[in-house]
């Protein structure tokens, strides 16, 4: 009896202990993270944000129900990085929605409500054994804070209907930058100010309509005529200058440089060359002027320079020309126009890192300059190695369409068109101050600064890449990115000014989660095939051996035990 009685207390024990465990486990979630990659632990930025959070963050997701393997899994890596954010912080909570999991009446209802809000459904196709299967997804998350909401899309490439490995690979990779930056736009209590420059020859609003609808969700875009203003110290949390063709004024490079000066963020869109298409089509042969916009002297301070040239690459776009005519009317064919490049960026730097080719536009080679120490730069997009250059002056004409390239004269290397530099810089005024601008200084209450604090730049040798295509008789516009000769959207385009300006205005860092490596390691087919029965041997007879083992020698043990 009293050994019975001993069995019992120690069986409650265990069922107590059980249970207090699991309940624990509800509230607790841990984790410990042996990758090599380190892909299940959050950065520093995001942890320290997760850590100063003070109330309640919600977050709707609308990726449940009935998916393919891949799609599941992609789930389940949300789960746990939402997981891994409540572990960081008690004030995260989320939950996760069917919106086709209940009656036809109440599916109608949800799909009205997401795409009120702008959360469009994907088809998607796939075979789940029986047959091809047809279905709406809602690739979203919705953070919501107080009466504000944040929304994420979950995939990094919308509208597909495949979803492989490698496209879900890279979603991800940016799960986690994606859920931090949502949580900090939630914290903005004023929309930081985005000035785009004008008066000098800039592409115009219509030109940028995609991108200012783009920045009007979490920050105020504005366009300033440096001729209008004085100062832009303390008002303008980041200076865009969107391809001035014309020259800029002493008295608007001394401002743009003390702006600097006092730890203003710029990004420069500059092009060296004058080159429009419409120009060589009704020229047929076109030189295309210099750009004389007087922002060399400045560059030259800051540490780098736009080369008089353009960059022709085998990776590139194509444009139509025509090639005959049937019926009456004109036959066009497609051409690689080696002037229009696609850039893939091989850097890791998060704001380049696994973005989508980007269309550029006749760009020129950036070189850095020597400067003082303590100035950091990094070359964030490069040409591709079958590349080439013109100088100029050169002469533009369409007579190599349909010619096969020599691939051989594509021999000068990846040519650099993006720029990052962060440091202290040097004024390009420093000992030329003239009575008149300090005079102009003394008037707005200012004194001249020689060096900046530390602060960051971004040179990009072409601005049409930013732009839309607008519709004079609808007035809609296309989105940035648009190719309209292929008919094709280049993501890239978009990530790379959102990511740039992203970068500029991001204090805590949250942006270098988008540089984590995440490594796809996918099965050797080879070696799956040949040694098929020795991998499900491991895998499924070993796990039971290993358990039929243990179960055996508990026996043993508690036998000899109470055998006593």
């Amino acid at each position: 009896m009293m050994k019975n009685a001993q069995l019992y207390i120690q069986l409650g024990i265990l069922l107590a202990l059980l249970i207090v465990i699991n309940s624990i486990s509800q509230r607790v979630y841990g984790y410990l993270d042996l990758t090599e990659d380190k892909r299940y632990t959050l950065t520093e930025p995001t942890q320290e944000l997760l850590e100063s959070l003070d109330d309640n963050y919600f977050i709707s997701v609308y990726l449940d129900g009935t998916f393919p393997a891949s799609i599941k899994r992609f789930r389940d890596r949300v789960e746990q990085v939402l997981k891994e954010f409540q572990g960081e912080s008690r004030y995260i909570s989320y939950e996760f929605t069917d919106p086709i999991g209940g009656s036809p009446d109440e599916n109608k209802l949800m799909e009205k409500n997401l795409v009120d809000k702008r959360l469009y459904p994907t088809t998607i196709n796939y075979f789940d054994g029986e047959e091809n299967i047809m279905k709406p997804m809602f690739p979203y998350a919705v953070f919501k804070y107080f009466n504000k909401e944040v929304v994420v899309n979950l995939l990094e490439v919308e509208g597909m209907t495949n979803y492989d490995d490698e496209t879900l690979h890279i979603a991800e990779g940016v799960l986690e930058y994606k859920f931090a930056n949502a949580i900090q736009k939630l914290q903005l209590q004023e929309r930081p100010i985005i000035a785009f420059t004008e008066g000098n020859g800039e592409i115009s609003t219509v030109q940028m309509g995609s991108l200012q609808n783009e920045l009007k969700k979490y920050y105020n875009p504005i366009r300033i005529n440096l001729d209008s203003v004085y100062t832009m110290t303390d008002v303008i949390d980041l200076l865009i200058v969107p391809g001035p063709r014309s020259q800029i004024s002493d008295r608007n490079l001394f401002m743009l440089d003390q702006y600097i000066m006092n730890g203003g963020k710029v990004i420069w869109l500059v092009e060296s060359l004058e080159v429009r298409l419409d120009s060589i089509a009704f020229n047929r042969s076109y030189v295309p002027p210099t750009i004389d916009n007087r922002l060399d002297g400045l560059f030259f301070k800051y540490g780098f320079k736009i080369l008089d040239n353009t960059i022709l690459d085998l990776e590139c776009t194509s444009i139509p020309q025509v090639v005959g005519s049937a019926g009456g009317k004109p036959q066009m064919n497609m051409f690689k126009y080696y002037y229009h490049p696609l850039i893939q960026s091989t850097s890791s730097h998060p704001i380049v890192k696994n973005i989508d080719r980007v269309n550029m536009f006749f760009p020129s080679t950036i070189d850095t300059v020597v400067t003082k120490p303590g100035i950091k730069k990094e070359f964030l997009l490069t040409s591709s190695p079958y590349s080439r250059y013109q100088l100029a002056p050169l002469e533009l004409n369409f007579r190599m369409l349909g010619i096969k390239p020599q691939v051989n004269k594509f021999n000068k290397g990846a040519q650099p068109v993006a720029l990052l530099l962060e440091g202290k810089f040097e004024s390009a005024f420093k000992n030329r101050l003239t009575a008149a601008q300090n005079t102009a200084l003394e008037k707005i209450g200012s004194t001249f600064l020689d060096e900046s604090p530390e602060t960051k730049m971004m040179v990009i040798s072409d601005v049409d890449f930013i732009q839309n295509q607008f519709n004079v008789s609808t007035g809609s516009i296309t989105p940035i990115g648009y190719n309209k000769w292929e008919r094709k959207i280049y993501k890239g385009n978009k990530e790379l000014i959102l990511n740039a300006i992203e970068y500029m205005l991001d204090e805590n860092g949250i942006l270098a989660s988008r540089a984590k490596e995440y490594k796809l390691r996918l099965l050797d087919e080879v070696q799956t095939s040949e040694n098929k029965l020795y991998w499900q041997s491991l895998n499924i007879a070993f796990p039971l051996a290993a358990l039929a083992i243990f179960g055996i020698l508990f026996y043993i043990i508690r036998k000899r035990r109470f055998a006593k």
